[in-house]
């Protein structure tokens, strides 16, 4: 199940090129990336919970598909994304993850899957290659996660700070001065080829983030997350990871 984008458009057919990784220059790459690395990070303000709503719009050849997410997380091990109508509040799919367990909800097929392999369950309910749980919490609030820094090469680019994680295949972009996460790329296992790029974009004087989002794979599509209601550090009840599945749900799980 891909809610995220493919169940919600006509699957697309053909094939289409990813986009060369622009690897920074080899001029900028720090001295000794692991100890940069853990320096800049030990001084990271800390992400203890969060909550945001996402009004969402896909676009792939014109056509526009729009729907909203809530998500929520809460210390290192809790973590929802609610997926809703456009518009309403029925809840069209659900994950959740607390502590080593994960279970996504599919109330459309009304079926569910549990398993302890977190990471493929927040692919398969995003719908997207190379994505994960710190991913989507630093391309959403902006705060970079606490990075292990084995195998990370650090470059510098004027005021960004660019974390190379190859064991992760993810590429994060820090602003030093605003002290946030701007952009973060998603690479093939090739480590040379770019499967989604996510940029954080200030609007106006409303104040309101946008984060726009390039996907290349497994298809190529538009999307763009309009956040609102953000709460940083805010109280989040344990109670809302706790799921209750309904009796006419099929089990999936592999």
């Amino acid at each position: 199940m891909r809610i995220f984008i493919l169940v919600l458009l006509v699957l697309i057919s053909g094939c289409h090129r990813l986009p060369h990784f622009e690897r920074p220059s080899e001029a900028n790459r720090s001295s000794d990336s692991e100890a940069e690395c853990q320096e800049v990070t030990r001084v990271l303000p800390t992400l203890n919970s969060f909550r945001v709503l996402a009004n969402t719009t896909v676009i792939h050849d014109g056509s526009a598909t729009s729907f909203r997410y809530v998500v929520i997380a809460k210390e290192a091990d809790k973590f929802r994304i609610d997926l809703l109508l456009e518009g309403g509040s029925y809840t069209i799919g659900m994950l959740v993850v607390d502590g080593s367990d994960a279970t996504l909800l599919d109330s459309q097929q009304k079926t569910f899957t549990r398993s302890s392999n977190e990471q493929q369950l927040v692919k398969s309910f995003l719908g997207l290659d190379g994505i994960t749980r710190p991913a989507v919490l630093g391309l959403l609030s902006g705060y970079l996660p606490r990075l292990p820094c084995e195998g990370i090469q650090l470059y510098h680019q004027d005021d960004t700070i660019v974390f190379e994680d190859s064991l992760r295949s993810l590429v994060w972009y820090f602003d030093r001065r605003e002290q946030q996460v701007v952009r973060l790329l998603g690479l093939n296992e090739e480590q040379n080829r770019v499967v989604f790029d996510g940029k954080r974009v200030a609007t106006d004087v409303t104040g309101k983030v946008i984060v726009a989002l390039e996907v290349y794979s497994p298809a190529h599509v538009s999307v763009a997350l309009e956040l609102e209601r953000v709460g940083v550090n805010v109280a989040v009840a344990d109670d809302l990871f706790e799921v209750h599945i309904p009796s006419n749900f099929r089990d999936v799980s592999e």
